[in-house]
């Protein structure tokens, strides 16, 4: 069997690895809201949410088995590789027959004619946002396959440990330890570079062209996810209208250092703003009188988080910067201690699944690492505060006076704030303010600790960074503005 047969094979077996283990996380109820004999809303979803993590969650978990199959002395290369596509084949499988089953029974179900005048336009309008949402996962695709890797930190940090990967058959190649060894960060996480290891393991060669493929895979399942995750609060019609927005925000697609390429800002996108979604639907179940479903999306965003940290540094930090959010705003809301258990669930998860990363990048040499953490200290700060009077100015000219590059979501979340500023006492709404308001300190503090000059460094980096959140963004406005579901309604 040739090497592309084996490609798409392969793709798809990711893709319905990542569905199986949604399908287990979420449950197998395919409604939105489900209400019980005594009116009581359960925990659902949808298959859209199911599609989109397919293949979030398919690609990160690959890298992670990979990871973790070479770090006990398993040989990288097709076998193993095989072996994911097979298991994903079962597993998935399985959840789309029967999805598939339940599509045709619904399908002879009549319906009444008020239901159908009830919903029709509704679904002609989501029907829309998809076949939209579809054409630009097409289009980015075709954008992203006209060209090999060739911008630097594409090719530097990420693809050229790919290769490594692919030829020496392990995490602990000499190559990849080597301070003299041609490289940008040593010591940047694995997610990328396994991804594509396993797509040059199906291909039995190295392709990078082909190899991008990944990153827009990972654009259609974040806002699928995006969609699905959605619908649990709002209407479907509301729930796409808000996806299509982040579909749409130009420094995500067509921009050349978004998904199109190779590189790991647009990645961090998605799987931090698909954790923060479940943080924020985590939080959502407690705000009414049943909160079932919330260890599931605790789950899912302590996964979620532990592969945006596998992705890229940031993610280290988007995860104190959560938990500094939640914690902030768990003293004046409800069920106490039932957040707090959200709170050891998903930063407990994302613990656990990191620890061998961290184990193992002890061993990684120091070059170009920022080290961040290692230079923060007081004296640090006031000595190099001024740096603040270039960055707050550099940031608010790119957030909303570049908007034709960049997107309009921080306009539209002034805006929401503005337009709906009751609803932003709402816990769950007051977590994600927090959370942009901390990345944004976060960035802030990288102009002040870097011992590069301010306006190069922050100035170079702050537009791919501000990609990184603009999910989070995107989500702030649909939880102050979205139409929310009636309580009992079942879609």
């Amino acid at each position: 069997m040739n090497g592309p047969v084996l490609l798409i094979l392969g793709l798809t077996g990711q893709w319905l690895l990542g569905v199986a283990i949604a399908d287990w996380l979420l449950g197998q109820d395919s409604v939105c809201v489900q209400s019980g004999p005594n009116g009581v809303r359960h925990f659902a979803s949808s298959w859209t949410e199911r599609v989109g993590l397919g293949f979030v969650l398919g690609i990160g978990t690959t890298a992670g088995i990979l990871f973790l199959w070479s770090l006990c002395g398993g040989s990288l290369g097709r076998e193993i590789s095989l072996c994911i596509t097979a298991v994903g084949f079962v597993g998935g499988g399985r959840v789309v027959y029967r999805e598939f089953k339940r599509a045709r029974k619904s399908a002879n179900l009549p319906a009444n004619s008020a239901e159908i005048q009830g919903i029709s336009t509704e679904k002609s309008w989501c029907r829309c946002c998809q076949v939209l949402v579809f054409g630009l996962f097409v289009a980015t695709l075709i954008q992203s396959l006209l060209t090999p890797q060739r911008l630097w930190d594409e090719r530097a940090s990420f693809a050229i440990k790919g290769i490594v990967l692919w030829e020496d058959h392990s995490v602990h190649s000499r190559d990849l330890a080597d301070p003299d060894f041609v490289q940008f960060h040593p010591r940047y996480p694995l997610l990328i570079p396994l991804a594509e290891e396993h797509v040059y393991a199906l291909l039995g060669t190295v392709d990078d062209r082909l190899a991008k493929a990944i990153f827009p895979l990972m654009y259609l399942g974040m806002v699928l996810t995006m969609a699905g995750g959605l619908m649990r609060q709002l209407t479907k019609g509301s729930a796409w209208f808000f996806a299509l927005l982040l579909a749409t925000i130009p420094a995500l697609v067509p921009w050349e250092y978004g998904f199109p390429c190779g590189q790991a800002d647009a990645p961090m996108a998605c799987y931090h703003g698909t954790s923060v979604l479940y943080l924020w639907s985590a939080w959502e179940r407690f705000s009414g009188e049943n909160p079932v479903g919330w260890f599931r999306c605790a789950v899912l965003a302590g996964l979620c988080g532990a592969m945006a940290a596998f992705t890229k540094d940031e993610g280290i930090a988007f995860l104190l910067v959560d938990a500094i959010a939640m914690l902030l705003v768990l003293p004046i809301g409800r069920r106490r201690l039932h957040v707090m258990k959200v709170f050891l669930t998903i930063f407990g998860i994302a613990i656990a699944l990191l620890l061998p990363w961290f184990l193992h990048r002890r061993g990684l040499p120091l070059t170009t690492e920022a080290n961040y953490f290692g230079r923060a200290s007081l004296a640090t700060i006031l000595q190099k505060r001024a740096n603040l009077q270039w960055v707050i100015p550099h940031l608010i000219s790119r957030m909303f006076g570049e908007f034709r590059d960049w997107g309009l979501q921080w306009w539209m979340a002034v805006f929401a704030l503005i337009a709906a500023p009751r609803k932003m006492l709402a816990c769950p709404q007051l977590v994600l303010l927090l959370d942009l308001i901390g990345s944004l300190l976060f960035l802030m503090l990288a102009g002040i600790l870097s011992e590069t000059e301010v306006s190069e460094h922050i100035g170079g980096s702050s537009h791919r960074y501000l990609m990184q959140i603009a999910p989070v963004a995107i989500l702030l406005v649909a939880g102050q503005l979205g139409v929310r579901r009636d309580a009992g309604v079942e879609k």
